[in-house]
């Protein structure tokens, strides 16, 4: 455990992973999701960047440790961490001499009741680098277990009941809105003990010894206390959640989430490239890929009982025309004024199903935050669609603007240079046949007079 450090970072990186989120992939780091910048590397900086995703894995925090799980620190005794934001993304700002190995590794943490942290869990540098560099990393549930599918499915359902999700599907995770008060660890003889995880420990090393541990949470957006449940033994529901007495299992599958997070990783690699209509589109379908499943969990839920039918209605269509529709239409025109059109159309529908649900006091109500997440989302992507074609749309009319006074002075110069040529022309011209015809007139004058008087003398002479 140790103090929070919370680093304001805006930048993207490239990804292009495959199975779950696994290493692979190229590209440079690109421009930033918020700013529109690239790396932020300096002369005394350099930067590694990198994505949380289990879905959107937002206000998770990120640090760099040495092989035996100790944080490293930078020269002013600064520990090496950054903060996930709402889309995943992370920056670690390194001194410029500062050198990381595969040997080191990546931890990922979510924050106590006393301000200080707990470990989720680590893995190598090596495990989780992108091209076979440390400049960019993929922290998925899959690479964090280094492969193992059944300790992959379960750090995914715990880091979303962590975040307050019983579906496994919710589009952001937020873990900034979370308090652990207490961990314990039941025992061989079924009996729950108290837990201290000292810095090297993480809830992935206890699950890894098939230990069923026991947190409680408290979620500052539910404004509650619920009590997570892991038991790695159960592969099918390794996690549970105990709220108000309800006890919900979730079954996160990580090979049910392959296309959402290629998604999410496809999305980063166009940003990192520049292309941010490419970004756009891909960020786009993740969203709805996991609003999908979410709302499909929210039709058949334990609570379902209380939505009115109307409302189950509305949800069927969303989940089985609109959203599929909507992201085919994405896919194969992008983000245009049609698919801006459905998004919006989509905004509409959800904030009347979450005012509905509100009102008939639907439980739990992390359903409704979760949705009023995704609206945030959407509205997010919405926006900066609207201003990226607006800047394009700014730029073509600058560069036309440009080009058009370019062409209008070469033409100007070319005229001036044809006119400036034709009274060349024609003064030398003039000039010339002006001179040719003195000349020849007085050529021919000259010829005609000696002629015809050494004639007239010879005649005179010949007379006489």
């Amino acid at each position: 455990m140790r103090n929070l450090i919370l680093l304001a970072t805006a930048l993207t990186l490239p990804f292009g992973l495959a199975s779950c989120g696994g290493g692979g992939g190229s590209g440079s780091v690109g421009l930033s999701s918020s700013t529109g910048t690239g790396n932020t590397s300096t002369a005394e900086t350099k930067s590694i960047n990198g994505g949380v995703y289990s879905s959107y894995v937002a206000n998770a925090e990120v640090c760099l440790e040495d092989p035996s799980g100790n944080i490293l620190t930078d020269s002013n005794g600064e520990q090496l961490c950054s903060t996930t934001h709402s889309d995943g993304v992370f920056q670690l700002q390194l001194p410029a001499d500062f050198s990381l190995s595969n040997d080191d590794l990546v931890g990922l943490y979510v924050k106590t009741s006393d301000g200080s942290t707990i470990k989720i869990a680590e893995a190598p540098v090596s495990q989780l680098e992108v091209n076979g560099t440390t400049d960019t990393l993929a922290i998925t549930p899959l690479s964090i277990a280094e492969n193992d599918q059944n300790l992959a499915d379960t750090i995914g359902a715990l880091i979303h009941a962590l975040g307050g999700d019983t579906t496994g599907d919710a589009d952001v995770v937020d873990l900034g809105n979370v308090e652990i008060s207490n961990l314990e660890a039941v025992n061989q003889n079924g009996q729950p003990q108290p837990v201290l995880l000292n810095g090297n420990t993480s809830l992935e090393d206890l699950l890894k010894e098939k230990e069923q541990i026991i947190l409680q949470v408290y979620q500052e957006q539910l404004g509650q206390a619920y009590q997570v449940t892991v038991n790695p033994n159960n592969t099918s529901a390794p996690v549970s959640v105990n709220l108000n007495g309800t006890l919900t299992k979730i079954a996160y599958n990580c090979q049910a989430h392959q296309e959402e997070i290629e998604e999410h990783l496809k999305a980063l690699e166009a940003l990192a490239s520049g292309n941010t209509s490419e970004y756009l589109q891909a960020k786009t379908v993740a969203a709805l890929l996991s609003l999908k499943n979410f709302l499909s969990h929210l039709s058949y839920s334990p609570f379902a009982s209380s939505i009115s039918d109307a409302d189950k209605q509305t949800i069927q269509d969303l989940v089985n025309t609109t959203i599929p529709s909507l992201i085919n239409d994405v896919n194969e025109n992008g983000l245009n004024a049609d698919a801006l059109s459905g998004i919006n159309n989509l905004i509409s529908q959800l904030n009347t199903l979450i005012s509905d649900l509100q009102s008939v006091g639907f439980r739990p109500p992390m359903f409704t935050i979760h949705l009023e997440n995704t609206v945030s989302l959407l509205e997010s992507i919405e926006q900066y669609a609207e201003n990226s074609q607006s800047s394009q749309s700014q730029q073509t009319t600058a560069e036309n603007s440009t080009g058009t006074a370019s062409e209008t002075n070469q033409t100007s110069n070319e005229s001036s240079s044809q006119s400036s040529q034709t009274v060349q022309g024609t003064s030398s011209s003039t000039s010339s046949e002006t001179s040719n015809t003195s000349s020849e007139n007085t050529a021919g004058t000259s010829s005609s007079t000696t002629v015809q008087t050494s004639s007239e003398g010879s005649n005179m002479v010949a007379g006489s």
